[in-house]
C-alpha cells in the first residue's frame, strides 16, 4: 500500500504535522508550539523538524541552551515545543486503507522518568491494549488519529501520552510500512 509522497510528508516531518494539524483545527492534540526561545515555557524540547529514534531532541531549560543548539529555524527546521510531562507513552501502530482505519495496535510503555526524549530513559514496564478502549487507550484517541490520516494508506504509527484532561499530546506520526 502506498500514498501520494506529500500525505506522508505532512505526517513524518514534526513541522509539516504541526502545521497540518493547524489546518484541521487540531491543534489541541499537539504539544504547544513556540515561535522562538523568549517566548518559550521551559523546560521544553527543542527537535529537528526531521529525524527519528530521538535524533536532534533536546531538553533544554532556558533560552540560552536553546541558542547554544542554534539560532535560526525556529518553525520549520526546528521546533521549540512544550515538554509533556508522564512517564507513560503510547504507541499506536495503525492498518489504514485511504483513510479509513483496519486495524490498531497500542503499546503503552512506562518509563523511569517524568521528563525524557526515547531512547535516553529506562523502560520500566510495557503493556498492550485492544483497540476497543481500556485505560489508558482510548476510542476517542482513534477517532483523532483517523482525523490527521484523510488520503494515507500504509502502516503508520503515532506516539503521545495523554493529558490530565484525557486529551492526546501526539509527539509524531510516522509511516512504518518502509524501513526507516
Amino acid at each position: 500500500m502506498t500514498c501520494d509522497e506529500a500525505v506522508i510528508s505532512r505526517l513524518s516531518n514534526k513541522a509539516s504535522l504541526s502545521d497540518y494539524a493547524k489546518r484541521l483545527g487540531m491543534l489541541t492534540h499537539l504539544p504547544a508550539h513556540y515561535a522562538n526561545p523568549a517566548e518559550a515555557r521551559y523546560p521544553c524540547l527543542l527537535k529537528a523538524a526531521e529525524g527519528e529514534h530521538g535524533q536532534n531532541i533536546h531538553i533544554v531549560n532556558s533560552a540560552e541552551e536553546v541558542l547554544a543548539v542554534t539560532t535560526t529555524g525556529f518553525g520549520s527546521t526546528w521546533l521549540l515545543e512544550e515538554m509533556c510531562d508522564g512517564a507513560l507513552e503510547l504507541s499506536v501502530s495503525l492498518l489504514v486503507v485511504a483513510g479509513e482505519i483496519l486495524d490498531a495496535v497500542c503499546t503503552e510503555y512506562e518509563y523511569d522518568s517524568e521528563q525524557y526524549v526515547w531512547p535516553h530513559v529506562n523502560e520500566v514496564g510495557r503493556r498492550s491494549y485492544d483497540v476497543g478502549g481500556g485505560a489508558p487507550f482510548q476510542l476517542e484517541h482513534l477517532a483523532v488519529m483517523k482525523d490527521f490520516l484523510h488520503e494515507y494508506s500504509g502502516i503508520c504509527n503515532f506516539n503521545y501520552k495523554v493529558r490530565p484532561n484525557g486529551r492526546m499530546c501526539i509527539f509524531e506520526a510516522r509511516r512504518r510500512d518502509t524501513p526507516p
